[in-house]
């Protein structure tokens, strides 16, 4: 009878190690299509577009996946109560991953709309800067969870700060801009979509890594 419970208790311990290796690589993959769609801003490219569309497909098939994967140990093992926690946290994680991935193609259709507009001056500086805070935070955020590192989860949580001052500073600037040049207002509305997905995103790391508190 022991030897079966430790049998069991190795097999789950296996499949809870390959949900984590998938949470990881799920969001690595994510990561590589977030830096693609924001270098659309600055060469567009059909191609790269198509790309992109095709990836998030894929993204999503393995998001549901590890859904899957998290609802059958639920289901068919006996988790010890801070096992249950962690895996209805990755569970969570899961969702938050998926909010970013269609955030991440909201952000690549407005870059295929925006390279139509003929405008000289486009606000590009504050969507980089916000982008490169998302981009840390995307890269840190699943890893922080997993190895339960607090001191790097209240990090995110500082760095979502600094992306929700960009974006009000960012509104502010649109704005202003509006009622200088109103011939701009749709551009510009566009763009602060876009700072908008990306404060959202930063929202959705953050909660990710606020996770790490929970187990």
């Amino acid at each position: 009878m022991a030897n079966k419970m430790c049998e069991i208790r190795i097999n789950f311990q296996k499949q809870l190690t390959k949900v984590k290796k998938d949470l990881i690589k799920l969001d690595d993959e994510i990561i590589k299509n977030f830096k693609k769609s924001i270098n659309l801003f600055k060469t567009y490219d059909d191609i790269i577009f198509n790309e992109i569309k095709t990836e998030i497909k894929k993204i999503e098939c393995d998001n549901k996946k590890i859904e899957e994967e998290c609802l059958e140990l639920l289901a068919t093992q006996q988790p010890l109560a801070c096992d249950l926690i962690f895996i209805e946290n990755c569970m969570k994680i899961s969702s938050n991953l998926g909010d970013i991935t269609r955030l991440t193609f909201n952000i690549t259709k407005t870059a295929k709309e925006l390279q139509k507009d003929k405008i000289s001056e486009k606000p590009f500086d504050t969507i980089m800067k916000m982008s490169e805070n998302v981009e840390d935070m995307l890269s840190n955020c699943v890893k922080v969870f997993l190895n339960q590192e607090k001191t790097e989860a209240l990090q995110i949580k500082q760095n979502d700060d600094v992306v929700d001052e960009y974006f009000d500073k960012f509104m502010i600037n649109i704005k202003n801009t509006i009622k200088q040049k109103p011939e701009t207002v749709n551009t510009l509305i566009s763009f602060l979509l876009v700072g908008r997905y990306l404060e959202r995103m930063a929202d959705r790391a953050e909660t990710i890594a606020l996770l790490t508190f929970q187990v």
